[in-house]
């Protein structure tokens, strides 16, 4: 049986993903985190890059330590963006502030209420609403209003950004007329959609 000391519970961030609550042994290696997660991941704790052959000791990781979860594909593609999260965790006081704001249960009761407010407001305008969403999609995809119609979206590898998408424009679609005329009105019902 583990004694209380070795057990800690520490948060594990993923960017603009999830936080977590994990319960661990602070005398097993990094590498038991990734039993939990199905990818290979990079993890970040006071600015520096945890080796995952090193206890949690090692590091003085202890209750209630915050550490930041890269996936290994996004740390090798996107430096600038590593460095930028290895900057971020350097000054651990301002970064366990936010984690602890991200995580209080009043402070996501409050960001709820304001979002509920935010989107009750533009349901009312329906005009207001489409508006909102559709400029954020024509700047990605063009101001084209068929961009949606007969188009196929796949990934692109692109090193600054995992998620842009490219659109290629199919025109493969045809218009059939040719069917028999008919000579008299159709006596089949319609179907109910209630």
């Amino acid at each position: 049986m583990l004694c209380t000391n070795e057990i800690a519970k520490i948060y594990v961030y993923q960017p603009q993903m999830r936080i977590q609550h994990v319960r661990i042994n602070i005398n097993k290696p990094i590498s038991t985190l990734d039993h939990i997660y199905n990818t290979d991941k990079t993890f970040i704790y006071n600015g520096q890059i945890l080796d995952k052959q090193k206890t949690f000791e090692n590091y003085n990781i202890s209750d209630g330590s915050k550490i930041v979860m890269l996936t290994d594909e996004i740390y090798k593609n996107n430096k600038s963006y590593a460095d930028r999260w290895l900057h971020i965790t350097r000054d651990g006081d301002i970064f366990n502030e936010r984690i602890e704001m991200t995580t209080n249960v009043e402070c996501k009761k409050e960001i709820a209420r304001l979002s509920d407010l935010k989107f009750g407001k533009l349901e009312l305008k329906p005009k207001r609403l489409l508006r909102a969403f559709s400029q954020p999609i024509a700047q990605n995809y063009g101001n084209s209003s068929s961009c949606f119609v007969h188009s196929s979206i796949e990934n692109v590898s692109n090193s600054n950004d995992q998620n842009r998408f490219s659109i290629h424009h199919s025109n493969s679609t045809s218009l059939v007329l040719d069917f028999p005329l008919n000579c008299s009105p159709s006596t089949d019902p319609l179907p109910v959609f209630w």
